[in-house]
C-alpha cells in the first residue's frame, strides 16, 4: 500500500479516542446515533481518522468501542487516568506564520498587529515593503518573511514586513 501521510504533531490532539469514547458516553446516545457520529468523523475530510486507522474502519469502532469500555469499568484492575499531555517546546520565531496561527492564534494576531503598527503612518496608512503603494485597508497587505525561512530566516519583528498581497503571490509563484 505504500507510506501513509504524516500527521503533523499539532494535529495529535485532534486523534484522541478517549475524547470520542468520552463525548458517546456523556451524550449517551443510542446506537444509530453513535453510529452516525462515528461515521461523521471517519468521512470528515478535515480529520486524520482513516489515515491513523489505515483506512480501516472497523478498526477504528473496534478502538473506540475499547476506550468506551475502559472509561466504563469493563476491565477490573486496569487504571484509567487522563493521558498526560506535554507540551511541546518549540521556539516560536522557528515556525512559520500559519503554524504560529494554528498553534496559538491570539500570538499570531499579536505578531501580525505589530507588523501593522511598525508600517502603518500617522495617517493609518500601511505601506507595501517593495513597492511602496498606501492603504488603509488591511486586507490590501500579507505579511511576509524579508528573509525566508528556508534560507534561515526566523518569524521575528524586524523580519516581518507587509506586502502588497498580489506581489507576494508573485512572489510565492
Amino acid at each position: 500500500m505504500g507510506l501513509l501521510p504524516a500527521i503533523a504533531l499539532s494535529q495529535s490532539r485532534k486523534c484522541d479516542l478517549s475524547i470520542v469514547a468520552k463525548h458517546l458516553i456523556e451524550r449517551k446516545l443510542d446506537r444509530i446515533q453513535e453510529k452516525e457520529y462515528l461515521d461523521s468523523l471517519w468521512n470528515d475530510c478535515t480529520s486524520f481518522w482513516q489515515v491513523l486507522f489505515g483506512y480501516n474502519y472497523l478498526y477504528f469502532k473496534k478502538q473506540v468501542d475499547i476506550e468506551i469500555n475502559k472509561l466504563l469499568g469493563f476491565y477490573p484492575g486496569l487504571n484509567v487516568s487522563e493521558p498526560a499531555v506535554i507540551p511541546e517546546s518549540v521556539s516560536l520565531d522557528t515556525l512559520s506564520l500559519v503554524e504560529i496561527r494554528e498553534i496559538d492564534p491570539a500570538e499570531y494576531r499579536e505578531i501580525k498587529d505589530a507588523v501593522f503598527a511598525k508600517y502603518t503612518d500617522a495617517n493609518g496608512f500601511i505601506t507595501c515593503a517593495t513597492s511602496g503603494f498606501k492603504s488603509q485597508m488591511r486586507r490590501d497587505f500579507q505579511v511576509d518573511h524579508i528573509k525566508p525561512m528556508s534560507e534561515g530566516g526566523r518569524t521575528t519583528l524586524d523580519n516581518l514586513k507587509f506586502y502588497l498581497a498580489k506581489l507576494i503571490q508573485k512572489r510565492h509563484g
